[in-house]
């Protein structure tokens, strides 16, 4: 049995144990309605609600854009320089999508990780890309203790299994203890990760394309610093997919 496939065995026999366990997708993750059988555990209700990423969006970072809006970037891309090559996102950020994710990050909910995972694999079906690994963002070995795991890993792990692209979580590490990026100015934000992030040195990342995975993108600091520190090991392109993303302001 090659590696791939025995990853993919092991994974499937975990999930099925922990699924009889703890039975998933039996509740809508946002109204917790009963369900049965719906796309990302979101009952008929709560999916007509979220506000999903469709139709004109920045040619860049994947924010939604109006019909009308003229620019193929939005006003952020038109005014900062980005290293990643493009950016995808699953949802708008809104109320009740930063329900769900407060519940992810911080309330212990790590097994939405499944569901956003789903998002995302079925948003990549729709694009053009082609990828080498997935690399999720990495969190400082300090803040992932105290939190229990990295979301961004465990849905860079389940998407992993959906796509057969290998996982490369040790491409990326964060070196340097950062403060929260939401409680910070634009200004703050930008100094606050400056030489976060370090990428493997080994040769593997060289010309290669990396997907990137993030739970909310909002002015693309945190990707660009990994970007720029995957770049550095000589990766050709960055793709950014997040569950979330800001408003075109």
């Amino acid at each position: 049995m090659g590696k791939r496939n025995l990853f993919k065995f092991f994974f499937e026999l975990k999930e099925t144990f922990l699924d009889l366990i703890f039975p998933s997708d039996i509740y809508c993750i946002s109204c917790h309605a009963p369900i049965f059988d719906e796309p990302y555990a979101l009952c008929k209700s709560c999916r007509q609600k979220i506000s999903w990423v469709a139709g004109k969006s920045c040619s860049r970072c994947g924010k939604p854009l109006q019909s009308w809006y003229f620019p193929d970037r939005c006003s952020d891309c038109t005014q900062m320089k980005h290293h990643f090559t493009r950016g995808f996102s699953c949802v708008e950020y809104g109320e009740l999508e930063r329900k769900l994710i407060i519940g992810f990050k911080y309330n212990g909910k790590s097994y939405y990780s499944k569901n956003i995972a789903e998002m995302m694999y079925d948003k990549l079906k729709s694009l053009d890309i082609s990828i080498d690994y997935i690399v999720p963002v990495p969190l400082h070995p300090l803040k992932e203790r105290e939190r229990g795991y990295n979301q961004s890993h465990l849905v860079a792990r389940y998407l992993s299994y959906l796509t057969g692209i290998p996982l490369k979580a040790d491409a990326l590490k964060r070196v340097r203890y950062t403060q929260p990026q939401n409680k910070l100015s634009l200004e703050e934000r930008k100094k606050n990760l400056q030489n976060a992030f370090k990428a493997c040195p080994n040769g593997v990342l060289i010309n290669k394309s990396i997907l990137l995975i993030d739970d909310v993108y909002t002015t693309g600091n945190t990707v660009d610093e990994c970007s720029k520190a995957l770049m550095g090991q000589g990766a050709q392109n960055i793709y950014i997919i997040t569950y979330a993303i800001g408003k075109n302001e």
